[in-house]
């Protein structure tokens, strides 16, 4: 679980006195995104958890909602090049990245490992439900963000959420109490 990410700031290299910006981040089935909620700039951030995990794609966004890229040693580059297919194993250790100059960020989203048949900007999904004649489209959509919203969705089905662009592995699943359940 990325829900304990540690996301500090300094404006040394070193992070003598840094500055703690985050100690959780809200995590969905697919994503963990926060607001960073501090008026100062950072040239650098450094990211931990206290259990070893995997991330596909980190994405930081300034204080106008941009997204903007900093930089980080050569192995931990793979969370950075838009690619969720591509991950990155962080032991214990903490890793740091470089903007070149302060920014005040505005919001993080960590993407963790997965197969690829999340929810991504760009792709184009079809959601499914199926009833007593079968498999039953609510239509197809492109993502924006990270999340989907379908309307006139039946309550107490089972989903299929196909991706258009991409993944192969897809999973039926339904949702109870607005927690999502794959089968």
């Amino acid at each position: 679980m990325l829900s304990n990410l540690i996301l500090e700031a300094s404006n040394q290299p070193s992070f003598q006195h840094p500055d703690t910006i985050l100690r959780s981040v809200s995590q969905t089935p697919t994503y963990c995104e926060e607001k960073i909620n501090t008026s100062k700039k950072y040239r650098y951030w450094r990211i931990s958890h206290p259990h070893p995990l995997s991330f596909a794609e980190l994405y930081f966004f300034d204080s106008q909602g941009k997204l903007i890229q900093g930089q980080s040693d050569s192995i931990f580059q793979a969370v950075f090049d838009g690619n969720p297919l591509s991950n990155i194993y962080q032991g214990k250790e903490s890793f740091c990245v470089d903007f070149s100059k302060p920014v005040n960020l505005s919001k993080i989203i960590c993407l963790p490992r997965s197969d690829g048949n999340g929810i991504y900007p760009d792709n184009e999904y079809e959601l499914f439900y199926h009833d007593l004649k079968g498999w039953k489209s609510l239509g197809r959509q492109t993502a924006t963000g990270f999340e989907i919203e379908y309307d006139n969705v039946p309550q107490g089905a089972l989903y299929w959420l196909h991706n258009h662009t991409t993944g192969i592995e897809e999973r039926i699943f339904t949702v109870t109490n607005g927690i999502i359940r794959f089968w």
